[in-house]
């Protein structure tokens, strides 16, 4: 996910750097909505393949 902006930043949650490594991530965000991941496969320093996946995030239910 990409969070730039003084709100993101006021709380900490800024986003859309990318991350070397793993299988799988885990974040948490404040914001509900439509959003994105976007995925990188770099080799030998060259960026091979991306893409872009869609990720709906619901508001939390009361426990």
């Amino acid at each position: 996910m990409k969070n730039t902006g003084r709100e993101a930043s006021a709380i900490r949650q800024l986003r859309g750097e990318v991350t070397k490594g793993g299988t799988s991530r885990q974040e948490v965000t404040s914001y509900v909505g439509s959003h994105y991941v976007g995925v990188y496969i770099v080799e030998n320093g060259i960026c091979v393949a991306r893409d872009r996946q869609p990720v709906i995030i619901q508001p939390r239910s009361a426990a």
